[in-house]
């Protein structure tokens, strides 16, 4: 096949292709109830995930496959978890006949220790049973082990997710 020829060929291809659509979910964490220094009253989880597709309808709570993720931005008044400095121990999601995330269980761990082995340590959970917004610094063994937060910053008050979905071309739709 002549050079110019498969150029057009590839190309074709390339212009063929649907766009994958990507999609952004936003968390509003509730303002916490139990908050020791350097947390206060009042601050939140807040934060934003990125995942290749949009989640389907009445998905059941779902392992997300690392494949699915493209970046996350978390924050709680004293940590920013970034996809970059972060070891992702969970992220469990569930949605709504909407598509609308509505079950959550998400362990964000930062990926360095600070002085004394201490790991920042940023949980999220709205499963049956249990709800809370669990933030604060532990000593791990391993990155995603449990253990105690101290100090910690805690509120049972589930928050809320909200979804932006947009194409993976830049163009909202």
């Amino acid at each position: 096949m002549r050079p110019t020829l498969m150029r057009l060929v590839l190309l074709a291809g390339v212009l063929t292709t649907p766009c994958a659509k990507a999609a952004t979910y936003s968390y509003r964490g509730s303002g916490f109830t139990e908050a020791g220094v350097p947390y206060a009253l009042g601050e939140r989880v807040t934060g934003t995930l990125e995942l290749v597709t949009a989640l389907p309808p009445n998905m059941p709570a779902s392992d997300i496959p690392q494949a699915d993720f493209v970046d996350l931005l978390f924050v709680d008044g004293q940590q920013v978890r970034t996809g970059a400095n972060t070891v992702i121990c969970r992220l469990v999601l569930g949605t709504d006949a909407q598509g609308r995330i509505n079950v959550w269980n998400v362990w964000l761990r930062a990926a360095n220790v600070t002085v004394g082995n201490g790991r920042y340590s940023l949980e999220t959970y709205n499963v049956p049973g249990f709800t809370a917004d669990l933030v604060g610094v532990g000593v791990f063994t391993n990155f995603c082990d449990s253990g105690t937060l101290d100090p910690r910053a805690l509120t049972q008050t589930a928050g809320s997710w909200s979804s932006d979905p947009v194409f993976a071309n830049g163009f909202e739709n």
